[in-house]
């Protein structure tokens, strides 16, 4: 179903949604669907096409939703406005004159979720604000309240045009009379036409679309989507067989796509992590993010012929005993670690939760509810009193240890975080994701202080020195960076790895960072100067991360599944 709405009686015409809509129309046309299409309909007459539409599903069939045109909420509930709704109103009478997208009842959504359908998509671009009153040219009035954040169920794939408290343009100042798109529309469909699928595409997109956004007088347009689809979600039914996208920038697209790509495959479970890391290796062959994919393959399989021996582990040449088992996780443990006192345990797992354990029985303290999909990586505040979680949602979470309670939400970036850590003091967060930003955040109000912008491809690993003044970070774009923790200005770069920087921590004193790379090997650096001073090589496969020991006197790097310890420095 195609909904475009252009001339409103009592609110502000829009100039290209019907545009739009057909540009939508025929690509879903062109992949085999049937359309239901809606131009400027009126409250009863939608609600009446809808009743047709939704009396025509079958379960199992696909189903998609765009609609174009105005749009607001009520903090919780997101609504679609048809033409014929008032200017003014209470909430209670523009709920009855508009039409609820989600709200767990009856909404668009709900409605089309209760026919047991296969995949939903729901393309909505429209405002993130209320519409009533807008300005000239915009798909929105800028009324305080965006459009509340979407929890889709389980194989739907929701696509909003601007993130929450932004505006969706409908045109740019320069557009010429011929341009028929909005600025989110002309980003994204010539991605849906290439059969991407559709984490693809949008990724694309939401940087096509804040890249125009900002000719108008630096306007903010984000794309949001929210992902409850398993695996990669292809609606074209061709996205393995496209062809290549373009000469010049297409190398580029590429890289940045697969590295997207592998962060949301390390976030499913191994099963169907293997099938998107089979893809990443077959479709993007001679990438960083590919040879990775194939070093985890690798890994995964050695894990299927691992033969358990009771509860103990052979490791270099000792028996160890195993004293606990935490059970209750119903996905793979991405990451455990220790509060720092030692009475807590911290896993984080691709079935969408936290728990924390006491360590000494292995009893579950709290179990940390609220991701969209699995989280990533998780660590506790200096003092143990708080803990951070970092999701492939693209959101971090912030709760209070002793009761599991939810403190704060950081929301902003793109696409998955990767890692997570508080400052030393315990103040600051800084997170790091796959939109190529790291982020640093207040610990406690959760507000945003600082975007560090200049990688050009994911930002894998993010965290503070000791005395929390700088904040080094490690991208897929080979190189590793200082910046000054307060003002975000990047103090220094590191390049020389032959592929994607991995990890980065700083030593004890401060004075050095150790990074691993996919290009097997580590290096220790000078930050002073910015110069390698040692390489550590011999590993077999790419090096996912490093770290120095209290003392600074060894390091401990751990590649394609095996722990190598080296010794690498001695105190001054």
């Amino acid at each position: 179903m195609i909904i475009s709405n252009a001339r409103y009686q009592e609110l502000g015409a829009l100039y290209n949604t019907h545009a739009d809509a057909d540009a939508y129309a025929e690509v879903f046309e062109d992949f085999g669907y049937d359309i239901t299409r809606l131009r400027d309909n009126g409250l009863d007459d939608t609600l009446d096409r809808l009743d047709v539409f939704l009396s025509q599903l079958d379960p199992g069939d696909d189903v998609a939703v765009v609609f174009s045109g105005h749009g607001w909420s009520d903090g919780q509930v997101n609504y679609l406005v048809p033409v014929d709704a008032p200017l003014q109103g209470s909430d209670r009478k523009l709920k009855r004159e508009t039409i609820a997208l989600k709200n767990g009842v009856d909404g668009v959504l709900d409605e089309i979720e209760a026919r047991n359908v296969g995949l939903t998509v729901a393309i909505i671009d429209a405002c993130r604000d209320n519409p009533f009153k807008p300005p000239e040219g915009r798909r929105s009035a800028g009324i305080s309240r965006g459009l509340a954040p979407m929890t889709p169920r389980n194989g739907s794939f929701i696509v909003y045009s601007a993130g929450e408290g932004q505006q969706a343009l409908d045109r740019l100042p320069s557009d010429p009379e011929d341009q028929k798109l909005s600025v989110f529309t002309r980003s994204f469909v010539p991605y849906l036409k290439q059969g991407l699928h559709l984490e693809e595409a949008i990724s694309r997109a939401q940087l096509d679309t804040a890249a125009l956004a900002q000719r108008a007088g630096g306007h903010r347009q984000e794309p949001a989507y929210y992902d409850a689809a398993l695996g990669l979600t292809c609606i074209s039914g061709r996205c393995d067989a496209r062809a290549p996208t373009g000469a010049g920038v297409a190398d580029k697209h590429r890289s940045d796509e697969a590295d997207a790509l592998l962060i949301t495959a390390l976030g499913l479970p191994d099963d169907v992590q293997a099938i998107a890391l089979r893809r990443i290796v077959d479709g993007f062959d001679g990438t960083g993010a590919a040879k990775a994919a194939d070093a985890r393959l690798t890994v995964l399989e050695r894990s299927e012929r691992r033969l358990v021996q009771d509860s103990s582990a052979y490791s270099s040449g000792y028996w160890a005993t195993n004293l606990l088992t935490l059970k209750g996780h119903q996905g793979e443990v991405s990451r455990a670690s220790f509060s720092p006192d030692g009475t807590r345990i911290v896993t984080s797992s691709r079935d969408g939760t936290a728990r924390i354990w006491d360590a000494e029985n292995g009893r579950v303290l709290a179990q940390l509810l609220g991701h969209k999909k699995s989280v990533r990586s998780a660590a506790f505040s200096g003092d143990g009193q708080r803990l951070v979680t970092a999701s492939s949602d693209g959101t971090a979470h912030v709760w209070k240890v002793e009761t599991g309670q939810l403190i704060s939400r950081l929301t902003g970036h793109m696409n998955a975080i990767s890692s997570v850590s508080f400052s030393a003091d315990g103040t600051r967060i800084v997170t790091a994701s796959a939109d190529r930003t790291a982020r640093v955040w207040d610990a406690k109000s959760g507000r945003l202080l600082l975007n560090l912008r200049g990688h050009q491809r994911a930002v894998w690993s993010a965290s503070f020195s000791a005395d929390g003044a700088r904040i080094a970070t490690a991208s897929a774009d080979g190189t590793a960076r200082i910046w000054n923790a307060k003002t975000g200005l990047e103090l220094s770069r590191m390049s020389g790895h032959e592929d994607t920087v991995r990890s980065v921590s700083f030593s004890p004193d401060g004075t050095k960072i150790v990074t691993t790379s996919s290009d097997k090997s580590a290096r220790i650096w000078n930050i002073a100067n910015g110069r390698e001073s040692v390489r550590l090589l011999g590993h077999q496969g790419p090096v996912w991360t490093a770290a120095f020991s209290p003392d600074g006197i060894w390091v401990v790097t751990v590649s394609a599944g095996q722990v190598e310890t080296l010794q690498i420095l001695h105190r001054s």
